[in-house]
Formats: C-alpha cells, structure tokens, sequence
C-alpha cells in the first residue's frame, strides 16, 4: 500500500511538472544538488524577468498566533515578507466556515483577517476554488509561492506550477511531520500510527521534489531531509520572534512554574500529562509552595482534570501572554517527542524566562545546558533541574541574558530577515 501511494504522488507530481516545463523557462532544479548560494542565485535571475513584487502565502487557514506556535511563526513570517516590499496575499486552504469556528468566533477570524491586513496584505481568500481561482488570476505576475504545511503545498503546487509557471515556489515544512509521528508511534508502540507517518513521509519528499526550494526549520531537520534525498535544495529558516523591548526581566516577585501550548497538539498533552503525573509530585514534595500554571487553547477533559492536583492551575487560552512571562519564575517544556524547533521555548527566552525543557525541548536549536537552558529528559533529573533553577538566583540570571541574546543573534526579526533576504536574493 505504501509503495502504491509513493508511485501515485510522485507520478502526479511528473506530470504536473511536465505541464510545468511545457510552460516556462528553468529554475533551480530539483533533482541536482546546488549550493545554498548558487541556489540563491539561480533563483535571483529567475526574479529579473518579473516587474511584480507578488507573494501567495498559502496555509491551512490565517495564522492564529495567539493560539499556536506555527500560526505565530508564519504571522512574523508574513510581517517580515511584507516589510521586504513584497505584495503579499494570503490563501486559506480551509472555508470561512470553517475558520470562524477555529477561531471561536466571526469576531475573533475579523481580527485575525484585521492584523493581517495591517501587516500589509492585500488580500484574503479562501478554501480550494478561491484559491485556485486567485492563481489563475495572477497568473505570470506571481512571482513567489510560499505553501506552510504538507497538505496545503500537495493542493497547491499543480495549479501554481500550470496557470504560474514562472512562479518560485517555496515548500515549509513547519516541522517534519512524518518525524514527529514516527517518534510518537515509536514511544505508544503503535503500529498504524507508523504506517500513517510513513505516509506522511512520502507526502513531504514529493512536496520537497516538486517545490523549486524547501525550507527547514532546523538545521538537523534540513540533514534529515538531506539523507533521503541529498539532490533536494534545502534552506533553514527558523522560528521567529518579536523580542520585547519593554519584557520585565527583573527577578524579584517572580514564582511559580509557566507552560505554555495548545493541548489539541498531541506532544503538548503528552507533556503535561508526563509532567503533572510524574514530575510535578517529586517537585512538591520538597517546595510545597510551588504552583504550575498550564496555558493553552482547546483544553480536554483530561486536561482539565488535572485541576484536582494539588498545586495545578489550568487557565486555558489567554491572548497575551506578557503577564505571565513576567510574574512566573521559569518556563517548563517536557516534550517526549515531537519535532521541529519549539516555538514555547524560543517565545519564553525571548521574554527573558529561563527555560527547563527535554531533549526534544531544545532539539534543533544548538543551545547549550547550563548556559541557555537546562536540560533533563528523565522525571528525577527533570525536578531536581526545577528545583535548583527555582533557588539558584545566578542560575536563573545567566540563563535569562544568555538565552535571550540567542534568540535576538537567531531568530528574531531583524536576524530571521537578513536570513530570508540571502535565501531569496531580495
């Protein structure tokens, strides 16, 4: 079955870049292997041929950066490509319908649709006829593609590739999500969950084969996607930050343990459930003072429960975390798996809290324990690292300045900009 699904993709991918190659000159190829930078180029004089300045970003709705780390990563992903002077419209695979509902309310998806257009897109549109009607009509003008998710980038690249042929399409995988299913299914020992991530895989390499570049969030996820196919052009571009400059970064009056995820998000519940199950007893056997406050949207039952627990606060989705980032004495992230680079750890450096996470935690990110983070991966060493960080005032201090100071030189705006400017050669 996953050897038949493989041919199918990767056959309709032949054809439709055959349709493709009918209809406009080369771009960076996708079966050789190029340099970063020739790859750059390359692409750089494909963008002489076109006057416009236009961007499709297409995504599986607008991005909801109070909810979701991957909606906040593509909402400064917008802001910045708008900043660079690209005329920036925004497809959303999904209904209206359907958005108004994940957003909670048609309130809620006008201020979404609001913030978007005051970071300067020109225009909205909506599920697979608009969107594909949007790319008819732009037609050659269009000269960047950026397609967030597998599955938007599947539904997307044929018609781009026949009614845009002159167009730059740019893959983001947010994560590699066939990694991250295959670590859960090898930590539930769950055979169908495999095969599904199996699946998934082959989507994600036909996505990256037919798309002109393809961008990681990591560079362990770029080698990753590297080893499967080495003739693939892979960039990184991680997770983006604003990096406040009024966050409070004083460490009097603080107290208290922050995690911050949405729980419809299968590692997040994971965590916290590993967490307040197997971690959190062992804390508060030697600080019973300690609290633990869990913020996120979509919070189920089983979440919700956990208000039982001694210590435990459950505040569910809160807009603007800022208070919190600067009331609470450290953020905790005990992912067990999962993949990516994790936008609860960035976002909490980035306000200046100290982070104690796993090794999933901080994968992709090349931080240091002990000078950026702590990091502990079994529920012993994981409340004996909260415990001291809870105490230890120079700890926390080091912590803060280092960690924030990654941030601004990685993934803040300014720094995810210049990365963006060489990979596009704008």
């Amino acid at each position: 079955m996953v050897a038949r699904l493989s041919r199918t993709i990767l056959g309709a991918f032949r054809r439709w870049a055959d349709i493709a190659l009918r209809r406009r000159e080369p771009v960076v190829t996708r079966r050789t292997r190029v340099p970063p930078t020739d790859a750059a180029a390359n692409v750089g004089s494909l963008q002489g041929r076109h006057a416009p300045n236009v961007m499709l970003v297409a995504s599986g709705s607008p991005p909801m950066f109070d909810k979701q780390a991957g909606g906040l990563r593509l909402h400064n992903l917008i802001r910045i490509f708008c900043e660079m002077d690209l005329q920036v419209v925004f497809a959303s695979q999904r209904s209206r319908r359907f958005f108004a509902r994940s957003a909670g309310s048609a309130k809620h998806q006008e201020r979404y649709e609001s913030l978007l257009h005051a970071a300067g897109v020109k225009r909205i549109v909506y599920g697979r006829k608009e969107t594909e009607h949007l790319i008819r009509e732009l037609g050659g003008e269009l000269r960047w593609a950026f397609l967030s998710f597998p599955n938007v980038a599947s539904q997307f690249i044929p018609p781009i590739r026949i009614h845009a042929p002159g167009a730059t399409v740019m893959y983001d995988m947010v994560d590699f999500h066939s990694l991250r299913m295959s670590r859960e299914a090898s930590l539930r020992s769950d055979a169908a969950l495999q095969a599904e991530a199996e699946r998934m895989r082959l989507v994600e390499l036909a996505n990256a084969r037919a798309a002109d570049m393809t961008l990681a969030v990591s560079e362990l996820e770029r080698q990753e996607l590297l080893s499967v196919d080495p003739n693939l052009v892979v960039e990184v571009i991680p997770n983006v930050f604003d990096l406040p400059i009024d966050a409070r970064l004083q460490i009097d009056g603080r107290s208290g343990l922050l995690f911050v995820g949405g729980v419809r998000h299968s590692p997040n519940v994971d965590a916290v459930l590993w967490f307040v199950r197997e971690i959190w007893p062992r804390i508060l056997s030697q600080r019973r003072e300690m609290v633990c406050r869990i913020a996120g949207s979509n919070l189920s039952a089983e979440i919700v429960a956990l208000l039982k627990r001694p210590g435990v606060e459950v505040l569910g989705h809160v807009p603007d975390l800022t208070s919190l980032f600067a009331s609470s004495r450290m953020s905790v992230a005990p992912l067990r798996y999962g993949a990516g680079v994790k936008g609860k750890v960035g976002q909490s450096m980035a306000y200046g809290l100290p982070v104690v996470t796993t090794e999933i935690g901080a994968e992709g990110m090349a931080l240091e324990h002990d000078k950026h983070i702590l990091i502990a991966d079994e529920p012993e060493e994981f409340a004996a690292a909260v415990l001291r960080l809870a105490t230890d005032d120079e700890l926390w201090r080091r912590l803060q300045v280092n960690g924030r100071d990654f941030i601004a030189a990685s993934q803040s705006m300014v720094a995810v900009r210049g990365k963006l400017r060489v990979v596009m050669n704008v």
